[in-house]
């Protein structure tokens, strides 16, 4: 493996402000040469706001970065000076064009070769999208349509593709892709379990190349698994800066969210993977029943949660999960089946009165389905009541504030003020403003989708715990993840959908990750 002496980079004295919020302060730190480093902290940390910086995308107040040993000033970056500097980022959206080919999809950065006649040469462009795969050891073919392709290997492509851009100011054309520093922003957040330890190893690999890797996740697994050091922001501050060697999950924990490990002790100890929470008491009258409900992959489901009690349902991407909440919130019409709600049947289409009957859905992309990006803080946090507070829909806008300062200190959403933009919360407090929007309704059947993706420990259990809460004061819920981990931690029973069908539940002492695992992947049977 390639190492130099020198850091690949050197953070020196970096701070940030957002108005009244400090997102990063006098923030100074080494990324070690062709290593994988792990940038950690929770919601509000300031890491992003640090990739930002660094991508050219937001300048700093203050401090500056040396790479390859040349010094450069971060008050004035920019997206050109990243790429000369020999930067590379790939962000949660891949960016790829699914319905073109995977040469087609690499040309996009590394140009189109020409021929004699000026148009484009595909011999060679399929003949250097080979060569990339060859090197980078992708299992495809330049001529697979990428949405015909597996999530980690779309993962793949689009980092070779960093990697392997042609850079268009140095006039490089081997494409070799050595000595780069690549970030990447979440790149398994959206993977299922089976695919995330082949992109990590995979990434690994492309270290052995002389690149260097920064790999920016919530996973505290994945830390410990992929990375060779580590450094941790919180609230704005560096924490620290070490070697993986001898570090522990609860050394993450600690420094990640300090307060998050008494919480999680009470819930779910560190590393063991059969504990279960403890466990709602069942009443007499379910508050949820489905019977023999089918539509687009879901055939004959039938399932019932009680209040008090959170179901998990689990299931590999295309199983139908999230068409099923959909159903249940009105968002789509099934072709058949019954959805009954303390006893009363629901129509099931679009613009039927769910949210009046109290149903509330928590979407799994908050940023396109969830949130208003034009709007404030307390005007989203009161978007879910504007609508039925009046005839006329009005509010006074000091009613409003104060409405939003209330739920604010009730779900701990960390803000500067409710007049800011919604945007600029991190992720874990744009979900909690979610949350607050419409667990503050005490709604009676709480549906959520993905609830904890992309947010830290701590907002993770900030965030269940506003879940328990709410089922404690008879709400019920029924919570899709693909996070085995967060529906042994959270749900009461875990039923499996696969191809279709839901499974028998799983249930007591019978929770762990390796059960449900076993269940998500075809080992178990289900009734059909």
């Amino acid at each position: 493996m390639i190492r130099t002496q020198h850091p690949a980079l050197e953070f020196r004295a970096v701070s940030k402000t957002f108005g009244t919020t400090r997102a990063l302060s006098n923030v100074s730190f080494d990324v070690p040469s062709g290593r994988v480093h792990a940038l950690c902290g929770g919601n509000g940390s300031g890491k992003s706001s640090l990739i930002r910086i660094l991508a050219g995308v937001e300048t700093a107040d203050t401090g500056t970065v040396t790479v390859g040993g040349v010094e450069h000033q971060l008050t004035d970056p920019s997206p050109q000076w990243a790429r000369e500097s020999g930067l590379r980022f790939v962000h949660q959206d891949l960016g790829l064009f699914l319905e073109l080919s995977v040469a087609e999809n690499i040309a996009m950065t590394a140009r189109y070769p020409t021929n004699r006649a000026k148009t484009i040469s595909w011999r060679q462009v399929h003949r250097r999208t080979a060569d990339v795969l060859e090197r980078w050891k992708i299992s495809a073919r330049p001529s697979d349509i990428m949405s015909t392709l597996g999530p980690a290997v779309r993962a793949m492509i689009t980092i070779a593709r960093a990697l392997s851009a042609e850079d268009a100011t140095s006039g490089d054309n081997e494409m070799t892709g050595h000595g780069r520093t690549l970030i990447l922003d979440e790149p398994t957040s959206a993977l299922p379990e089976a695919e995330v330890d082949r992109l990590l190893t995979w990434v690994r690999r492309t270290t052995e190349q002389g690149n260097t890797v920064i790999i920016v996740t919530h996973r505290l697994d994945e830390i410990l698994t992929v990375a060779d050091s580590i450094t941790v922001l919180r609230d704005g501050d560096h924490v620290v800066t070490r070697s993986r060697e001898g570090l522990t999950h609860r050394d993450l924990v600690t420094y990640i969210a300090p307060t998050a490990l008494e919480v999680q002790e009470k819930t779910a100890p560190l590393g063991n993977d059969d504990t279960s929470p403890v466990r709602a008491p069942k009443t007499a009258e379910p508050r949820l029943q489905v019977r023999h409900l089918s539509g687009g992959s879901l055939r004959d489901v039938s399932f019932t949660v009680y209040p008090g009690e959170i179901v998990g349902i689990a299931g590999l991407l295309g199983s139908g999960r999230t068409r099923l909440l959909k159903y249940l919130a009105g968002a789509l019409r099934p072709d058949s089946g019954v959805i009954e709600l303390d006893g009363n049947a629901i129509e099931t289409w679009p613009g039927h009165p769910a949210l009046r009957a109290g149903v509330v859905l928590i979407p799994e992309n908050r940023a396109d389905d969830g949130l208003f990006p034009g709007l404030n803080i307390a005007e989203n946090l009161e978007a879910g009541s504007l609508a039925v507070q009046s005839p006329l829909r009005i509010d006074i806008a000091g009613r409003l504030r104060s409405r939003a300062k209330n739920k604010v200190r009730q779900f701990g959403v960390k803000v500067g003020s409710v007049s800011d933009d919604i945007l600029t919360l991190s992720g874990g407090n744009q979900q909690k403003v979610l949350m607050a929007r419409w667990l503050s309704r005490s709604p009676r059947l709480i549906l959520l989708d993905e609830p904890t993706v992309g947010v830290d420990i701590g907002a993770r259990n900030a965030l269940h715990g506003i879940v328990r809460e709410a089922t404690n004061a008879g709400s019920a819920a029924v919570c899709v993840t693909s996070d085995l981990d967060e529906l042994c931690e959270l749900c009461d029973r875990i039923q499996v959908l696969h191809q279709g069908v839901l499974s028998e539940p799983i249930s007591g002492e019978a929770i762990s990750a390796s059960a449900i695992g076993h269940a998500v992947y075809g080992a178990l049977d289900v009734h059909s």
